[in-house]
């Protein structure tokens, strides 16, 4: 049985500057192996594969199973790839799954016919089920979408989450090239991400990840966690962890015991992580820094009380100054999260987000326009108060970029536009990057040669799109 892995393209034919190594296919090929296949990977995001060069390769290989990773932005390029395929050569079967899929269902078989199963939520062991039983019977893997003998859709019922995390290989980097992965933040090379744990508990209007991961946070035991840190730096020479969890910071105790950990086996590394506002104190902050830990990313989101309230955020302007003001006292860097367009938005909240977001002064800012990604409550929102064009947006072709959203997905309305919320993203970069003081201060972070390479590329890509 051969079996191939692919993270499909957001831009096709373009490597991004800035990316993470894709975790999701990493797992699932960590399960295969256990298992005693051996899949081959392609993550199209760090080549300049065309979408014909990506079939190509497929087909040359010819895998009795392709399994496509695809978020959103990513699903047209998956759908023309799996065209591409089929169409020379109907033997290869195609499964996709991911955020889009966990969030959609069986929606892709509307738009296509190229697509042979879907998986939703958690795929590492409902693929190696199906390629398991990949020409017999289907019915008993759980969270499958396929057609059956008579084209009828079935919907497998969805099963249970991974309960042990512990039990779940440690991704393999070797499967890329290593040195290919590039952050605006990162002063030691190589980079890789880490999930410590799944699944969150809150329920802000705009993210779709309980799709995929449910609402029950799952951990990983701390050894476990450490013990992943230290292969990575014994096997790759890592200096800098990316924490991917959606709020890394949660259980204290249990972060706690992860920095005792590195602290008492001596591990030189550096990371980042997620976290809110409400769940910090000096304590964790101090702990953390300690254990080698450098930044912070924080879903700030706005300026606006209204808007915070109205997409759940359960946070306050207040809270956020004052763990800014904590963080920065410690001594560790913040990454803050700002969106324009959520519900209760418009011109006069927009320029409080700004004004807010030079008020708190992270190191790193990321302003976006507020997306309505399927299967979050902003989306169905949305499409109740006829604020959203297209139900199908995605199913459009789009230029994907870090800031900018399609314009076919932003929320359109009369007092706010969506033409508006983009140009007004395109200004929010421009005040707060331009400010002297600021600049100033991202001249005087730079410890190497390559922090510079990396932060004129970041620079660059924000003014070619504002």
């Amino acid at each position: 049985m051969k079996v191939m892995l692919v993270n499909a393209p957001l831009v096709a034919g373009k490597k991004q500057k800035f990316t993470l190594q894709p975790l999701g296919i990493l797992y699932i090929a960590g399960v295969l192996r256990q298992n005693g296949y051996e899949p081959e990977l392609i993550d199209c995001n760090i080549t300049d594969y065309t979408l014909e060069d990506v079939a190509d390769l497929i087909i040359r290989k010819k895998p009795d199973i392709v399994g496509i990773s695809v978020m959103t932005p990513q699903i047209i390029n998956a759908l023309k790839i799996a065209k591409m395929v089929k169409g020379r050569d109907n033997g290869i079967k195609i499964c996709m799954g991911g955020p889009h899929i966990s969030s959609t269902g069986a929606e892709v078989f509307d738009f296509s016919n190229d697509v042979d199963f879907l998986i939703r939520g958690e795929g590492e062991f409902k693929f190696l089920q199906l390629v398991k039983n990949l020409n017999g019977d289907h019915s008993d893997v759980k969270g499958l979408v396929y057609r059956d003998a008579d084209g009828k859709v079935r919907i497998n019922e969805l099963g249970e989450a991974i309960t042990e995390l512990d039990n779940l290989p440690f991704p393999d980097f070797a499967a890329f090239d290593i040195d290919a992965y590039k952050s605006p933040y990162v002063e030691r090379y190589p980079m890789v991400p880490l999930i410590a744990s799944r699944g969150c508990p809150f329920n802000c209007s705009f993210c779709d990840a309980y799709r995929t991961h449910g609402r029950v946070t799952r951990k990983r035991s701390p050894k476990n966690v450490v013990d992943e840190i230290e292969h990575n730096i014994k096997r790759f020479g890592v200096g800098h962890v990316a924490i991917k969890d959606s709020t890394f910071i949660l259980d204290k105790k249990w972060v706690g015991e992860i920095c005792d950990e590195i602290i008492r086996r001596g591990l030189k590394i550096k990371w980042n992580c997620n976290s809110r506002v409400d769940s910090l104190d000096a304590e964790i902050l101090d702990k953390v820094k300690k254990a080698g830990c450098v930044m912070l990313g924080l879903g700030v989101e706005s300026g606006s009380q209204t808007v915070l309230d109205n997409i759940h955020k359960r946070t306050t302007l207040q809270q956020i100054r004052e763990t800014f003001k904590l963080i920065k006292n410690v001594g560790l860097k913040t990454y803050a999260f700002l969106m324009i367009g959520n519900p209760g938005d418009s011109p006069a909240n927009v320029r409080k987000t700004i004004d807010f977001a030079k008020e708190l002064d992270p190191d790193i800012v990321a302003f976006s326009v507020t997306e309505a990604y399927p299967g979050t409550e902003v989306y169905e929102w949305a499409l109740k108060n006829n604020v959203l064009s297209d139900p199908h947006w995605y199913m459009q072709e789009v230029d994907t970029f870090i800031g900018v959203s399609p314009s076919s997905a932003c929320l359109d309305y009369p007092d706010l536009t969506k033409e508006q919320q983009q140009m007004l993203v395109k200004c929010a970069y421009r005040e707060f990057l331009l400010r002297p003081g600021y600049i100033f201060k991202k001249l005087a972070q730079i410890k190497n040669v390559g922090q510079i390479k990396d932060l004129v590329a970041a620079g660059l890509e924000i003014i070619r799109k504002s």
